[in-house]
């Protein structure tokens, strides 16, 4: 298997990691102070272990972060009220977080933040899936019963694809199950409509022939998408360390596409999964570095998905809803410096 880097001295550690064998060593914790400083560069990052955020570990495996002298430390955090008190507190720069969390953590809890980056977003990952034949297109949704997880993203992509043909939650009987009951109610015939992510997706597929796919997030990808939220204190006293970040991922980005076999290996080892539990998943998504975060910044995900995402999430529940949710975006550190 031979792999191909950008960093030649860093593959070794990819290779090692997607074997099995001990990785590169694990990276110190990073200073958590607000202020400039003159030592190593260093950013503390909420990270859950999700595959939705995966280049992360490939980042900190293959030494990405380490050639750029740059410290970083990730933390899971349990709870929304974690989280929101360690931005706060400047205990963590930065946040990997779902786009409508980042929406309420800014409008809804008031964390002086900005999205600098979207990692991910989701594809075939998360859809409407039926087992009825009169259910051909979204707007056969109308009058129908449909099951999804309440205050998800499967309401979201709900919301947001019903809003597309001019139908409304009020369109739909709503039932209101966890994904995992949604999917069970489909293939028991309880419901002829659910919406779904990975694995759920794929099971059903399997255990029930009939079940399809109406409509799923890549029919407007983005609209079911991950970010980096950063304090706006951070991006203002470490601006080089966030660029050294990012950078790190864009490395990161490059070597999935690349080798995208050696890439999974190491993610699921970090996220304790396997490569095939987490393919369904990892495999409905994309992964954007750095070029197309700069297009998406200029063009549609700032002046179009975002403020979809904005209102599908308020008419779930999910947010209050930002009177102008492009001025959460700063693309300063996806743009090339001068």
């Amino acid at each position: 298997m031979f792999l191909r880097f950008r960093h030649g001295a860093a593959a070794s550690c990819l290779a090692l990691a997607a074997l099995g064998l001990a990785a590169c060593a694990g990276l110190p914790g990073a200073d958590e102070s607000a202020t400039p400083s003159a030592g190593p560069l260093s950013v503390t990052m909420a990270l859950p272990l999700r595959a939705n955020y995966g280049p992360w570990h490939v980042a900190k495996s293959a030494g990405y972060f380490a050639d750029r002298d740059l410290t970083v430390a990730f933390k899971d955090f349990q709870t929304e009220d974690d989280l929101v008190a360690a931005l706060e507190s400047g205990q963590a720069d930065c946040a990997n977080t779902p786009a409508q969390t980042a929406l309420h953590l800014v409008e809804d809890k008031a964390v002086d933040a900005k999205i600098v980056l979207v990692t991910s977003a989701a594809r075939s990952s998360f859809a409407i899936v039926t087992t009825s034949a009169d259910v051909v297109k979204v707007a056969d949704l109308a009058g129908q019963a449909v099951a999804f997880e309440d205050n998800s993203r499967a309401e979201l992509l709900l919301d947001h694809a019903l809003s597309e043909v001019g139908l409304t939650p009020g369109s739909i009987t709503k039932v209101q199950l966890s994904t995992a009951a949604a999917a069970a109610a489909l293939t028991e015939e309880q419901v002829a409509v659910a919406v779904l992510w990975e694995p759920y997706i794929s099971q059903v597929k399997t255990d029930e022939p009939n079940a399809r796919t109406v409509y799923d997030a890549g029919a407007d990808e983005g609209i079911v998408s991950d970010v980096l939220l950063c304090r706006t204190a951070a991006l203002t006293a470490q601006p080089a360390a966030i660029r050294a970040l990012l950078a790190a991922w864009d490395d990161a980005v490059a070597d999935y596409t690349a080798n995208p076999a050696a890439a999974r290996a190491v993610i699921a080892q970090a996220i304790g999964s396997t490569v095939a539990d987490m393919k369904p998943m990892i495999e409905g998504l994309r992964f954007y570095g750095l070029a197309q975060n700069e297009a998406w910044f200029k063009d549609q995900y700032t002046w179009s998905i975002l403020p979809a995402i904005n209102d599908a999430a308020v008419t779930a529940g999910l947010v209050k809803g930002l009177a102008d949710p492009t001025q959460l975006v700063d693309a300063t550190f996806v743009t090339p410096e001068e």
